[in-house]
């Protein structure tokens, strides 16, 4: 009792105040005093507490240990501390548990030696520690799931953590990653940059964003990242490490590159175009422009980029001009052209064709404008000058070669020259006046209303469609001019019209000539070493044959070289008459057939990496185009697709039947509505994007690099398409492949049926006369004596002319035939017949080439009563053609 009163006076700011329990214990281990806070928290009355052993506030589980606490306190009484930071669990008089903390201390009263505990309910702490270290986990659970990489190092930037994503990156595994010091996968330069950037991070303890580096792989490959850079402070702030993430964006850095190349190789063609281009926003400012521009205007390009197209449009042309870039940016149009005139820095006034084009962006939105500005001002002033020719020598007008009228704006002639009345066949001046130009001159009367709607002032070189008076159809280039009143009403219109249908028939006629010319000299140079080596093929293969019993068991392979050798024949001969293809020979196909036989040469064409695939409708409609044509667009489309797939792929080709509805229609310009038969050509190849595909069917265009491609093949085959009353459609993205969809209006018609080729007559006899054969592949020479002195000839050989001369010389008895190929090196056959038949009268002559028709004929072989063998030919043939030869009379 008077224990607890000196306490009690000693001790009255610590009972009455303390956030804490505190209870006092005597040398037995018995409760003398607690305080409020203590009936707080374990539930217990003060007077329910004292007298009572101190294990009642512990679970069971630690009261067997207490009395050690006891004897290690009592027996050595000191005067400090006996114990702080001690976690155990506390027990309430209900029973439930809950963490604590004490702290025990000595107190040395004149009783005695007492223990003060202090108990402080830990709950929250521990369930913040728990908190904490769930969230931990999940921070690092998190870490480790990001493709990016992550780190942590020390202020030596050693590795004290990263997840394994960085792993990946740096290609280390992690055991080998830890420890190691940031700078060590990078060159001396590299490792230099580093040190300054995370030394800049630590004097300035601002972190950094975005420091991109080249890092060198454990395997020696180099990668570029991106990494932030933020330092690590302790309780102290005191800067310990640093942090961060790495991020890969090699593929980003390879297409900047990619991308900055393509602009500089832009920027060079932008330069060096020899038309004038200007780059503009939505508003018609420029923002960029070429120096023929610059020149054609006398304006710098600092001085352009300030000013917007009208500041420089001629008064009164600003007016059409700003109405149809109104049309454009609203997107009511894709493009226009119009003639202009433009007002020079220094005042004078100058022409230009302007071409203008909405170019959008990757979400398809109106981005800006480009212009193409042709300087056509000499060629206004000449046409000036001829108007004012006009003028003075209107008496010349009826005299004109030209057709001439004068039309109102609805299309009633109001003047006709007699040069126009020939030119749409009809009987007289009278008759044209009564016809009406919009609606029965022109073969689409929309075509000319579409004109009119340009609100042009003046036009030239414009093509149109018309028609004569009995529905001939004609191309007309016209020239001409609005004619306004004084008040600038529109009163009427003058043209001049050219009538060009015959030249453009030359025009397409000339550049088929110059195809196949090209084409056929290329089939000739293939074919005489590739019929060379048919002609051996199947020659010896006709020997061996005859050499083999119907039972040898060799016969059959043999029988396999000849097949394979004729079906090579027939390819050969293909590509002969493919090269002689010209103008369109429309037939009713069954499109399936093309392409099956189109597939077989395909096969060899594309390689074997490339898988084939053909998807064909077996209820196929028929359509009328020329096979030769439809031919070409596959082999075309499936030369590209191979060039899209250098690594393999598939190439798929299907046929079906398809009807466009209206809806196909109006988004896709030119297409009509109606039953069509599709064929489409995929590939899984690199595809195009949207840029690529708005230019494809430009001619000379080309993806390829220089000397693989001449850009025509895609131009041709939408001539083709467009030709054959069809139309053609792609789609394709990047690394989505590309499927080009043709669309031929299906017929009602049938077929024709084919017929096969008449079997060859039985050989005929040999003989005993003397051939000489020229011919300076050997192996066919050598077939060619084999074969002959087989059949009874004699035979004399010679590998060139001059050896042949030589042979003829030193044989003296007759010469019968002379067996020559046409083209040899040093003198051709037809050189060496003229000579030795000038010679020996008696002899007989047959030309042997692998060349085509036209490559003969520059020899002047294929005179009439010529003696000619196209290889490759079969023994049967030569020798029924020697002993036609042999025997016929006249010409030899």
């Amino acid at each position: 009792r008077e224990t607890l009163q000196a306490l009690q006076a000693t001790l009255p700011v610590l009972l009455d105040t303390a956030p804490d329990s505190i209870v006092v214990v005597n040398s037995d281990g018995h409760i003398v005093l607690a305080n409020a806070r203590t009936e707080e928290m374990f539930g217990y009355r003060q007077e329910e507490l004292l007298g009572q052993p101190i294990e009642i506030l512990l679970p069971e589980r630690f009261r067997k240990i207490h009395p050690q606490h006891h004897e290690g306190y009592f027996a050595a009484p000191r005067t400090r501390l006996m114990g702080t930071g001690l976690d155990l669990i506390g027990q309430r008089k209900d029973g439930s548990e809950f963490p604590v903390d004490i702290t025990l201390g000595p107190l040395k009263t004149e009783q005695g030696l007492l223990v003060i505990s202090v108990v402080r309910d830990i709950t929250e702490r521990k369930q913040a520690e728990d908190a904490l270290r769930k969230s931990e986990e999940k921070y690092r659970t998190i870490i480790q799931s990001i493709e990016d990489g992550y780190y942590e190092v020390d202020i030596a930037g050693n590795f004290t953590f990263h997840n394994d994503s960085l792993c990946r990156i740096l290609g280390y595994p992690p055991d080998e990653l830890m420890g190691m010091n940031n700078q060590q996968y990078a060159d001396a330069e590299t490792s230099q940059q580093v040190f300054q950037a995370f030394n800049q991070v630590f004097r300035t303890g601002q972190p950094r964003q975005e420091f991109n580096w080249q890092i060198i792989r454990k395997d020696g490959t180099k990668r570029f990242v991106d990494t932030s850079i933020h330092l690590i402070r302790d309780a102290a702030s005191k800067p310990i490490g640093f942090r961060g993430i790495v991020r890969d964006i090699t593929d980003r850095k390879r297409a900047e590159e990619a991308l900055r190349e393509s602009e500089e190789r832009f920027r060079s063609m932008f330069e060096a175009t020899a038309i004038g281009v200007a780059v503009a926003d939505m508003n018609g400012h420029l923002v960029e422009s070429n120096r023929r521009l610059q020149e054609m205007l006398g304006y710098s390009g600092e001085e352009l980029h300030r000013m917007a197209f009208t500041e420089f449009t001629h008064p009164e042309d600003a007016s059409a001009d700003m109405e149809l870039y109104k049309e454009l940016i609203a997107g009511e149009r894709d493009h226009y052209q119009m003639e202009k005139r433009y007002i020079r820095k220094d005042g004078r006034v100058v022409w230009g064709r302007l071409t203008v084009s909405l170019m959008r962006n990757a979400g398809n939105e109106p981005h800006f404008t480009i212009g193409m500005v042709e300087d056509i001002t000499e060629r206004k002033q000449a046409e000036e000058a001829v108007r004012q020719s006009e003028a003075e020598y209107r008496s010349l007008i009826q005299g004109a070669a030209y057709g001439i009228y004068r039309s109102t704006t609805e299309g009633k002639f109001l003047d006709v020259n007699p040069a126009l009345v020939a030119m749409l066949g009809y009987d007289s001046e009278a008759e044209l006046l009564a016809a009406n130009l919009a609606t029965e001159i022109y073969r689409d009367p929309g075509e000319r209303a579409r004109i009119v709607a340009q609100h042009l002032e003046r036009w030239d070189g414009l093509e149109v469609e018309w028609k004569r008076k009995d529905g001939t159809p004609i191309t007309v280039r016209l020239s001409g001019r609005a004619v306004r009143d004084a008040q600038g009403k529109l009163t009427y219109f003058e043209g001049i019209a050219e009538n060009i249908t015959e030249q453009r028939l030359l025009e397409a006629q000339l550049r088929q000539a110059q195809k196949m010319e090209a084409v056929g000299r290329l089939a000739g140079g293939v074919a005489h070493d590739f019929n060379n080596l048919l002609m051996v093929m199947r020659g010896y293969g006709e020997l061996l044959l005859n050499q083999l019993d119907a039972n040898d068991p060799l016969r059959r392979n043999a029988e396999e070289i000849q097949k394979a050798a004729e079906r090579a024949t027939a390819l050969t001969q293909q590509l002969l008459a493919f090269s002689r293809k010209q103008v369109l020979q429309p037939k009713v196909l069954d499109l399936n057939a093309v392409v099956t036989e189109v597939e077989k040469m395909l096969r060899r064409l594309i390689g074997e990496d490339i898988e084939l695939t053909a998807v064909l409708d077996l209820a196929l409609g028929r359509v009328k185009a020329d096979p030769g044509q439809i031919e070409q667009i596959i082999l075309n489309l499936a030369v590209n697709a191979r060039d899209a797939m250098p690594q393999g792929g598939r190439l798929t080709l299907k046929t079906a039947n398809v009807t466009l509805d209206q809806a196909y229609v109006r988004q896709h310009l030119g297409a009509t509505p109606g039953p069509y038969v599709l064929l489409a050509v995929s590939d899984t190849g690199v595809g195009m994007d949207a840029e690529t595909r708005s230019h494809i069917f430009e001619p000379f265009f080309t993806t390829k690099g220089a000397g693989k491609g001449t850009g025509l093949g895609l131009s041709t085959v939408y001539g083709i398409v467009k030709q054959s009353g069809g139309t053609i459609w792609v789609e394709s993205a990047p690394g989505r492949g590309t499927t080009f969809e043709i669309y031929l209006p299906l017929v009602e018609e049938a077929t024709a049926n084919g017929e096969l080729h008449p079997a060859l007559p039985p050989p005929t006899p040999g003989g005993t006369e003397t051939i000489l054969v020229v011919e300076d592949e050997m192996s066919v020479r050598k077939l060619a004596a084999e074969f002959l002195g087989s059949n009874g000839y004699r035979v004399l050989e010679a590998q060139d002319g001059a050896e042949a001369l030589q042979v003829c010389e030193e044989h003296r008895a007759p010469i019968h035939l002379l067996l020559t190929d046409v083209v040899m090196p040093g003198m051709s056959g037809r050189e060496l017949a003229v000579r030795l038949v000038g010679a020996r009268p008696e002899m007989k002559v047959i030309y042997v080439s692998g060349y085509t028709d036209d490559a003969i004929v520059q020899h002047g072989v294929r005179e009439e009563g010529t003696v000619f063998l196209q290889k490759p030919f079969s023994l049967d043939a030569l020798a029924r053609t020697v002993r036609e030869a042999l025997d016929s009379k006249g010409k030899k």
